[in-house]
């Protein structure tokens, strides 16, 4: 019983830190990313580079406002009205670019782009559909067992009160059945679904940003993750060099630092 308004704060912090901790993660390749376009610009020596570089900057700029401006219109809606986050995210999906297209006079590339997502993107995302399916089958025997109280009860005993501890073995939990293959929508579903916070001492927006961050957090390291699948079918490469190889550093950072924000938040 909660609202993404009353969260948000707190996620947003979490984006911070997320950002902060993947170029910590990843200076030394962006040091030599940057290096190599600066080589390649010196030996080309194509004097339409800097406009290059300001026109990129320029369109970052653009996508970064795009973003705050579609988060800025789902929040508003919520706040207005009683629809469900689901029913606000599909209408906003849908009406947003149209409108973002026809203010920019670019409808003809909003309608080239629908007919790709019809005829391409929907079919590539049925195992995503499947996911669910599954996620809800599981959650749905998971509380029918009635093991629920059996697992709160052996992890009170475990823990006590160090609410701490119990918010590191979810994330554990989730993370090791990411990295088995088992998606993480699967195990935060059950998760959500057949615990009550309370009972483990956690308020149900402190287990809400718990559960949203770990299952973010897990999507890095995932083979199953549609992400890390596409990453590793568009350059050609093992999905668990994609996954393993190269989140795991940033993934257990921010596991560890997870469970300190939210108690700092007092959440």
């Amino acid at each position: 019983p909660i609202t993404w308004s009353v969260i948000l704060p707190y996620s947003l912090g979490l984006v911070v830190i997320s950002f902060l901790v993947s170029a910590v993660v990843d200076l030394p390749y962006i040091k030599m990313a940057d290096l190599e376009f600066a080589s390649e610009v010196s030996a080309t020596n194509d004097p339409n580079s800097k406009s290059t570089k300001r026109h990129s900057k320029k369109k970052l700029m653009e996508l970064f406002l795009l973003l705050l401006l579609t988060m800025a219109t789902v929040l508003g809606i919520e706040m207005l009205s009683t629809l469900n986050m689901v029913v606000i995210i599909c209408i906003v999906s849908l009406l947003f670019p149209l409108i973002w297209s026809i203010i920019n006079r670019k409808l003809s590339g909003y309608v080239q782009e629908l007919k790709l997502h019809f005829s391409e993107t929907l079919p590539r995302i049925k195992s995503e559909a499947v996911l669910f399916f599954v996620a809800g089958f599981f959650s749905a025997a998971f509380v029918q067992t009635n093991i629920s109280p059996t697992i709160i009860f052996s992890v009170k005993q475990l823990f006590g009160e160090f609410t701490i501890g119990i918010a590191y073995l979810i994330i554990l939990v989730i993370f090791i059945a990411a990295v088995v293959g088992l998606h993480p929508i699967v195990t935060v579903t059950i998760l959500a679904t057949s615990i009550d916070p309370n009972l483990l001492g956690f308020s149900p927006e402190y287990f809400a940003v718990l559960l949203l961050t770990s299952w973010g957090i897990s999507n890095t390291i995932s083979p199953a993750t549609a992400v890390n699948n596409l990453l590793a079918n568009y350059w050609g490469i093992n999905v668990m060099k994609v996954s393993l190889q190269w989140n795991y550093k940033y993934s257990i950072i921010m596991a560890l630092i997870l469970p300190l924000y939210l108690k700092i938040m007092n959440l």
